[in-house]
């Protein structure tokens, strides 16, 4: 991932489908920060968060089809299940019969992950998502219907898809929250790109949006960065982060320019007066570097660099230590425990 010059001008094409999408989704990214200020009220945003992005995956996708078939009716599949009543049929115009037959058909497909994975490549020719990313969707999906259904209880269509549970189990929260909100973000990205390719004239100019964007995430990553005091809170998500590492990554043009995301996690790069410091929205510390520059790379590497490691102390969840010359702070569970 490769940060602009802040004098380099930057012209990114979207559709106005991904920029309405991406800017609700952004904005739940800075409520979504206020999981670490308050455990209890947290699990409960983090849940309507987790199923209000699965909500905006389903209409940016629905967009995304009523686009296609509104230019390329020859794409159209004609298939929609929408009932129409005889006396409205006799009444309304074809071409209303029409565009409520493809709105239908645009719900329908968008509504189940499994069928736009199947048929969205006939209009994008690629698949919108990654296995990964498909199997990750199809679990919040099924999470959300439980907690908007069932209040989070798990009952008997819920255990058949998922036996690991077990029947009047109570959900606290979504899972995987932290890894949903950035497959999402990617994936509005990556789909949009592919139908821009095939139809760019759906491109617009939005130069405009990307501070907007830049200026939430930036807000969302210091709120979420929590004060010692409050480190035990991030400790309740630190788990679930470690043991589901996100595979995907949202484009550096939408991040803002002290941030990075690298290492299963977001970073806020920033000057103090011992050098260049990194901080990570799960309360991962290191540093000191000599510049900005040295400090992204360094976080942009897919993993730590364990040799000439040191540990000075172990604190519960976080172990202190060096690596190499510089001071970290990482969590416990990932530090090899051979030099324990």
């Amino acid at each position: 991932m490769s940060q602009s010059s802040a004098d380099e001008p930057i012209t990114e094409l979207m559709s106005l489908a991904a920029v309405e999408v991406l800017d609700a989704l952004s904005l739940l990214s800075v409520s979504m920060a206020a999981t670490t200020r308050h455990a209890e009220a947290g699990r409960l945003l983090q849940t309507m968060v987790g199923c209000r992005m699965v909500e905006l995956l389903e209409i940016y996708v629905r967009r995304v089809l009523e686009l296609v078939f509104e230019r390329d009716p020859g794409m159209w599949s004609a298939s929609p299940k929408e009932k129409i009543l005889l006396r409205e049929a006799l009444t309304i115009s074809r071409e209303e019969l029409i565009a409520r037959a493809r709105e239908s058909d645009a719900r329908r497909i968008a509504g189940l992950f499994e069928d736009a994975q199947e048929i969205l490549p006939r209009y994008l020719r690629a698949k919108p998502f990654t296995d990964d990313q498909l199997s990750l969707f199809i679990d919040l999906k099924e999470q959300r219907n439980l907690f908007v259904h069932n209040n989070g209880r798990v009952d008997h269509a819920y255990r058949a898809k998922y036996p690991q549970t077990q029947l009047g189990q109570q959900l606290d929260y979504v899972l995987h929250i932290i890894q949903s909100s950035t497959a999402v973000f990617a994936s509005v990205c990556s789909i949009d790109a592919l139908l821009l390719i095939q139809y760019p004239e759906l491109g617009t100019d939005t130069g405009w949006f990307r501070p907007v964007m830049q200026e939430r995430m930036s807000h969302a990553s210091q709120v979420m960065a929590p004060s010692q005091e409050e480190s035990v809170l991030v400790n309740d998500l630190l788990p679930q982060v470690l043991t589901f590492p996100s595979p995907f990554t949202i484009p550096a043009h939408l991040l803002p320019e002290n941030m990075v995301a690298g290492m299963g996690t977001f970073w806020i790069v920033q000057e103090e007066k011992a050098g260049w410091v990194g901080q990570s929205a799960d309360g991962r510390v290191v540093g000191w570097f000599e510049d900005r520059a040295s400090t992204f790379t360094w976080l942009l590497q897919p993993e730590l660099p364990w040799l000439d490691r040191t540990v000075i102390r172990v604190e519960g969840t976080w172990t202190y230590g060096q690596v190499g010359r510089l001071e970290v702070r990482w969590p416990s569970l990932l530090w090899p425990q051979a030099v324990q």
